[in-house]
């Protein structure tokens, strides 16, 4: 199995050197920034249609509002981990972090 995190790709042989220093949950970010893009969609609306077309853009509309209010119940959810490999059994990282 090969998970793709960013840029990096993970698979049985590195994944157990990596060591999960930090998670977090982006849900409530997502919805926020899909809010924002369904307004800014909205009030651009008669641009977006003139560029991709009435259905092309209601489409758009649909999945970003159905986006957001599956952010927002907690139906959809995306989570970020930072993951490092050990160096002889030390991360370099603080033991806690600065905030």
């Amino acid at each position: 199995m090969i998970w793709k995190l960013g840029n990096v790709a993970l698979n049985q042989g590195n994944i157990a050197q990596a060591v999960a220093r930090h998670t977090e949950t982006l849900r409530e970010h997502y919805a926020l920034t899909l809010q924002a893009w369904l307004a800014n969609l909205e009030a651009n609306w008669d641009r977006a249609v003139e560029l991709v077309g009435l259905g092309r853009a209601r489409v758009w509309r649909l999945y970003i509002a159905a986006s957001a209010v599956g952010f927002e119940s907690a139906r959809l959810q995306v989570h970020q981990l930072l993951a490092v490999k050990q160096d002889g059994g030390r991360s370099g990282f603080p033991l806690r972090p600065a905030y």
